[in-house]
């Protein structure tokens, strides 16, 4: 009859505390692969978006928007505010046949309110980079707010798909505690604490300004406002996603023991 050792059950049990120190409670509360068209956003001018085929991350779809110089580039995503505090959101964008110029890839806001994050590109560098006002509100009450820009030294302006990925956690009331991290082309098996692709980390970061003018972002627009001398560039999204903290990653299988013995 065959007997197993006890360090057996104990590798059992190794493999499942590894395996179960994987699970992340993050929920999904938001994807658009564009496959169904555009019918989740708003657009200011609905002429130059398109479900498009030209270029394409996944599926058979990507949503194209022409750069017309109207500022009518502007498609709106309402968003509720997580529970938990937190939002992460990650889509892949292309960028194609745009003169040398600067634009906004994206934006968060508090709508009424002087909120908001920016995703834009530099002139001349081309480097990605992201910028927050933190008042949380227009009213004189919650002070004025101020402005840090984080960039990336992240060269995007190069017709090629590229991942984009931003963590906010929202600081407490009137503290200087929030935390801001983006990342830049990570592949979905690296570590989110990989430096070679977490571009931005820093968790000194004031969004919120005072209790009484509590606001969290709850509209996103991918892309904002682009320049007029970007024509005839387009931009191209795909695989837009939110979650409520950071999403699980794949889980990574321990070693075995090497001394294991089956003993008959």
């Amino acid at each position: 009859m065959m007997t197993i050792r006890p360090f057996f059950w104990l590798m059992i049990i190794y493999v499942l505390l590894a395996f179960g120190s994987q699970v992340n409670a993050a929920e999904r509360i938001f994807f658009d692969g564009f496959e169904n068209g555009l019918d989740h956003w708003n657009m200011d001018d609905p002429g130059i978006h398109w479900q498009s085929r030209e270029f394409v991350h996944s599926g058979l779809y990507a949503h194209k928007v022409q750069n017309s110089g109207s500022l009518g580039e502007n498609a709106f995503l309402d968003i509720e505010s997580p529970v938990s505090r937190k939002i992460y959101l990650s889509f892949w964008w292309l960028l194609a046949n745009a003169s040398d110029t600067s634009g906004k890839l994206g934006i968060f806001t508090v709508p009424g309110t002087g909120a908001r994050m920016e995703i834009w590109w530099r002139t001349g560098s081309h480097g990605l980079a992201v910028q927050h006002s933190d008042a949380a509100s227009a009213s004189p009450e919650c002070g004025a707010g101020t402005s840090r820009v984080h960039d990336t030294h992240t060269v995007i302006f190069d017709s090629r798909w590229h991942h984009f990925e931003i963590f906010i956690e929202y600081n407490t009331p009137g503290v200087d505690n929030g935390r801001l991290r983006v990342w830049i082309d990570r592949p979905t098996s690296a570590s989110f604490a990989d430096p070679a692709y977490l571009k931005v980390d820093h968790d000194d970061v004031l969004y919120i300004n005072e209790d009484r003018c509590e606001r969290y972002y709850s509209s996103l627009s991918l892309p904002e406002n682009l320049d007029a001398g970007m024509k005839p560039g387009a931009l191209y999204y795909d695989d837009v996603e939110i979650w409520d903290d950071l999403p699980p990653q794949p889980p990574v299988a321990p070693r075995a023991p090497t001394n294991l013995r089956i003993v008959q």
